[in-house]
């Protein structure tokens, strides 16, 4: 059976952690959560969370992947790109 991965950009918000272990109350203004722009190939998805991966072997692994809540998602563009993934299916 053979499907596809589509290739997005997805832009998203990210935590932050501050370097400094102390701060002052007026300090903690400035703070703005991370942006995050990643590209990578769709390999699944569910009304929750989107889970891209920015490298296929040609073996079926998957590498460099991020599971992103989509409640931090800001913008998905589809890149026009689509990948087959074959899913093998044994003889027996």
């Amino acid at each position: 059976m053979n499907k596809e991965y589509r290739l997005i950009k997805i832009r998203w918000m990210d935590i932050i952690r501050p370097d400094a272990t102390w701060m002052f109350p007026e300090e903690l203004k400035t703070l703005e959560p991370a942006k995050i722009t990643t590209v990578g190939w769709i390999v699944d998805e569910s009304s929750e969370q989107i889970t891209i991966a920015s490298s296929l072997g040609d073996d079926r692994q998957l590498g460099d992947i991020n599971c992103i809540p989509k409640s931090v998602v800001q913008t998905i563009e589809d890149l026009g790109e689509t990948h087959e993934k074959t899913i093998e299916i044994p003889i027996i």
